[in-house]
């Protein structure tokens, strides 16, 4: 009998293998729902020391290109220059005294990320003397005048710097048509600055202003107010003295937003400054709401001979995206009938259509397994928390609904705790991802296991030094722009052709995060690992890259 339920398990994985996109069902402790709580803001803006100057133009009319620019305290200031041809443009820097000076040092290098995407660029440095406080002014020239008009985008740093403009784009309403603020503190918080016990500060800021460019080309000005604080960094407790500035604006179309802040004004002890922040964000179209409904049942699992709850949530869906991801907490009811947290699950899901129906047919599955029902000594009937739907491209949410009852079907309303103590259940994988072909049946799988080789954003090329890779996949698919999903479902589409059930991953750039976004999400050979490492990530950009958005907009 045993070798029958070997033989049967063997063909479903196989048959497994052979569907593509097989989603993990993820779960865990009530414990860890605080871990699910949005990021602070002092942990989620980006912060600057730069200042973007304005794009300099040169033609037959109009040969020299001047501009005058505050310079506070650092220790080291730069300018650099990004155009076709850095090496073509001459630059005469003036300080506050009225004296020509030189750059102590000048670079001539490529800024971009991953193998692709890489600008030319010459930087000029000032570091010795310590660069003079005070108004400078550069002008910029470019010897050949063949190739009119021309322009150079010219960014000035200042390291190091107390002086840090910090800006952010809360995640809340940013859905197409609904108003999207724009936050910006200067000094940043304690704790990112190079010299914290400045005793400088902001005295005044003379002008702040976000200049928003739309997915369809236009622009949006707006002036930055300045006030007591905005709502939404009133909870900051690492504040210094800093000044709050807050803009919104209705962001009209679903796409890619590019922002630019600028602020400029006098510290205390009266010298000026300028500070310049790129901010890339995502606003969403609204392509699926929760309809209030969730349906609830009870099966056994047809190989672990588990008891797992279905959960059939009802959407209202346009039919414009299929995939996304869902979150809920799930509470049910104790010894007393008191209400009782039970487990956190989600997901990536995809939109499903109820056959024969006429209304109320679209709706999103999620399971878990009774055992978290068990181990919380609860029972039906269930309630769902924080219910939220997400699209993949920033994760922004779409819907939410803080509590759902769930209508239970018999099977479920009459399931209840067994008598195991609560302390002879222990958290498996099958708890915390769902049955798991590749992880459950790793002996069943003869492969030795490959090493998967993911290539950065927009790869020119292999940059892989394949002599040192014994038995590899190469993901070979260059000079292209995807998402982390839309990325990890190619990946997935080569790895089915290729027939691969065991291997890990190697990422540069961005493979790394898509390693990642794969073994989360997915039922992969990468579950099959035995020992070793599952992922190794090469300079992948975890925490976002800066540069490749200022590199976007130049």
């Amino acid at each position: 009998m045993d070798y029958i339920v070997l033989a049967v398990s063997f063909l479903i994985l196989q048959a497994s293998i052979a569907e593509s996109y097989k989603y993990k069902s993820l779960a865990g402790s009530h414990l860890e729902f605080p871990s699910f709580t949005p990021p602070a803001l002092e942990t989620s803006g980006m912060h600057s020391r730069y200042y973007v100057l304005p794009l300099a133009t040169l033609d037959e009319s109009d040969q020299k290109w001047t501009h005058a620019f505050p310079v506070d305290y650092c220790d080291i200031f730069a300018v650099t220059v990004f155009a076709e041809d850095p090496n073509s443009f001459t630059l005469k820097f003036v300080l506050p005294s009225g004296a020509e000076v030189s750059a102590n040092k000048v670079v001539d290098e490529k800024l971009g990320y991953g193998s692709a995407g890489l600008y030319p660029c010459r930087t000029f440095l000032f570091d010795d003397p310590v660069p003079s406080v005070g108004e400078w002014s550069v002008t910029v020239s470019n010897s050949d005048s063949s190739t009119y008009p021309v322009t150079a985008s010219l960014i000035a740093s200042f390291y190091p710097s107390d002086l840090i403009l910090q800006a952010f784009v809360p995640a809340e309403n940013l859905i197409a048509g609904k108003s999207v603020d724009i936050i910006a503190l200067l000094p940043t918080l304690v704790g990112l600055q190079d010299t914290v016990n400045s005793t400088r500060s902001v005295a005044a800021v003379d002008d702040a202003v976000t200049t928003v460019y739309l997915p369809d080309g236009t622009e949006k000005r707006v002036e930055m107010e300045q006030g007591p604080g905005h709502s939404l960094v009133q909870n900051i407790k690492s504040r210094t003295s800093a000044s709050d500035l807050y803009a919104s604006f209705e962001a009209p179309i679903p796409g890619i937003y590019k922002n630019l802040v600028q602020v400029d004004g006098v510290l205390s002890d009266g010298v000026k400054f300028i500070r310049s922040l790129w901010y890339v964000f995502t606003v969403a179209h609204r392509s699926i709401e929760l309809a209030g409904d969730v349906r609830g049942s009870l099966r056994t699992h047809e190989i672990s001979n588990r008891d797992i709850i279905d959960f059939d949530i009802d959407v209202k869906w346009d039919g414009s995206q299929l995939s996304y991801r869902a979150f809920a907490q799930v509470w049910g009811r104790g010894e007393k009938d008191e209400e009782v947290p039970v487990a956190w699950m989600s997901g990536l899901v995809d939109v499903q259509t109820r056959k024969y129906c006429l209304f109320n047919c679209h709706y999103i599955h999620m399971q878990l397994d009774s055992r978290w029902l068990e181990l919380a000594n609860a029972k039906p009937p269930l309630t769902l928390k924080s219910v939220t739907l997400e699209e993949l491209k920033a994760f922004i949410t779409l819907s939410k609904s803080d509590r759902v009852e769930v209508t239970a079907d018999d099977g479920l309303m009459q399931w209840s705790p067994t008598s195991v103590s609560e302390e002879c259940i222990e958290i498996d994988w099958e708890m915390k991802e769902g049955y798991n072909p590749y992880r459950m049946k790793k002996e069943n799988i003869t492969e030795t296991g490959k090493i998967l080789l993911l290539h950065g954003y927009c790869a020119k090329h292999n940059g892989f030094l394949l002599d040192y890779f014994d038995d590899y996949l190469l993901y070979e698919d260059y000079e292209t722009n995807y998402l982390h999903d839309e990325y990890a479902k190619n990946v997935l589409d080569v790895l089915e052709k290729n027939g691969s059930t065991r291997y890990s991953a190697v990422g540069h750039s961005q493979g790394g995060p898509v390693a990642l976004h794969l073994f989360t999400y997915y039922q992969t050979g990468m579950d099959a690992v035995e020992n070793g490492r599952v992922i190794q990530s090469i300079g992948s950009p975890y925490l976002g890259c800066p540069l490749a958005g200022i590199l976007a907009l130049i």
